[in-house]
This record gives structure tokens, sequence and C-alpha cells, in this order.
């Protein structure tokens, strides 16, 4: 049986919780999660061996990491926000993994080159004009895309031109017509 001083002393106990709740709830109202900004990148080793030894694995975890970045705590992060030139990092460690896939050029050509931004096409420019040179399958079309931003984006013909040329003089080594 409860006695009449215990149960004060749980209302009691009670109220002091509820005050301390509703206080600490005032206090932390405004406390949400902030975006960091893009995260550094890691070693290729490092990568893989956050993933016991899998490079595929390290591969589409980057690729996710990269696809959902400063999409945290409810809240949409502007392209004018992110650190492009950690972002080309990303870019060039994600294809050391795996060359053949074609999913982090896409992301960085339709996504982060949608930013406009001059200098941050730059680097996107520059991560798909090297790609682009491989002559095996079809990254010939990143080294077109390159050209495209380039000159429509970036307002520099010379550079177009350029990646033009190299793009006109590659032997696409599969059989491809």
């Amino acid at each position: 049986m409860v006695t009449p001083r215990q149960k004060t002393n749980i209302n009691l106990a009670l109220a002091i919780f509820v005050v301390c709740h509703v206080a600490l709830w005032f206090g932390a109202s405004d406390f949400y999660a902030r975006w960091a900004g893009v995260p550094p990148v890691p070693s290729e080793r490092t990568a893989t061996v956050m993933t016991l030894g899998d490079s595929q694995l390290a591969y589409r975890s980057g690729a996710m990491t990269l696809q959902t970045l400063g999409d945290t705590g409810g809240e949409v992060t502007p392209l004018k926000a992110y650190d492009y030139s950690r972002l080309e990092k990303w870019f060039k460690h994600l294809h050391a993994l795996d060359p053949a896939a074609d999913h982090v050029p896409m992301m960085a050509a339709y996504y982060f080159g949608a930013t406009r931004v001059v200098g941050d096409v730059a680097y996107i420019v520059e991560y798909l004009g090297a790609i682009g040179r491989n002559p095996v399958g079809e990254k010939w079309r990143w080294l077109a895309y390159a050209t495209y931003l380039a000159r429509y984006r970036m307002d520099d013909v010379q550079r177009a031109l350029d990646l033009a040329y190299v793009l006109s003089r590659m032997e696409l080594l599969d059989d491809e017509m």
C-alpha cells in the first residue's frame, strides 16, 4: 500500500520530470541536423577496407553517398553550396574503383553539372573530359557532354573546341556503329 507521503513524493518527482522535459524541449527545439558539406574523400584502400575488400560495394556505397549528399534532416542543399573541388576528387576516386560504371559520370553530368556557378562547372568539365577519353564502350558520350557544358554553360568556346577535336580524333575499340 502506498502511503500519502509516498504519493506526494511520486507526484513531486513526476512534476520535476515534466518541468525538466519541457525546459529541455524549449531549449533544444531550435537544434536540427546541419549539413557539414562534402565529406573528405577516403583513400582507395580505406574504402575497400570499410567494405571488407569488396571494391564494388565500396563503389556503390560511395555513389549512394554522393547521390544523397546534402539531403539530410529534411533539408535540401542548393548546388551552389557544394565544394566542387572535393566533389571532383570523389568522382575520380569512385571512377578508380569501377572504371566501367556510368552511374557517377551521369550524376556528375546531369545533376551536379546543373549548377549555375561557372567555376563549379569547370570541375565537372575537367572530370567528364578526362573519363571521356577512354575509347572503350560508350565513354565518348561524357566527352561530348563536357564539350556541351564548356560551350553553353561556361561559355568557353576554345575549351569546347579543344574537347570536340579530341572527340573527333577518337577511334573506338568496340564495334559501335
